[in-house]
């Protein structure tokens, strides 16, 4: 499973459980589930945004940072970009796992 998808995961973990906290169901791991809905959210676009593609040109197998490479400002970010790092840190996601 990639990093992508590990993280992807845990976020979509953590906001089935804040929703359904907000259903009425018991709440325990965040002080508000409207903040970890809206962090879960948040996460999640970070993600659409900075998906994993392979930079062709650059050699099988090359992954790139999508927002990155096609921001095409000379260099190109080797994915997981520090965005996603900064995220699975967030979401306590081992990066190398």
């Amino acid at each position: 499973m990639s990093l992508h998808d590990r993280i992807r995961e845990v976020v979509e973990e953590r906001l089935a459980l804040a929703q359904s906290a907000i259903a009425g169901q018991s709440w325990w791991s965040l002080p508000s589930p409207a903040d970890a809905i809206r962090d879960a959210e948040h996460a999640l676009g970070i993600l659409e945004r900075h998906v994993p593609v392979e930079a062709y040109g650059w050699g099988a197998g090359h992954i790139v940072c999508d927002l990155e490479w096609g921001a095409g400002e000379g260099w190109i970010a080797t994915y997981p970009c520090d965005d996603i790092r900064a995220l699975a840190t967030r979401w306590r996601v081992e990066v190398n796992g």
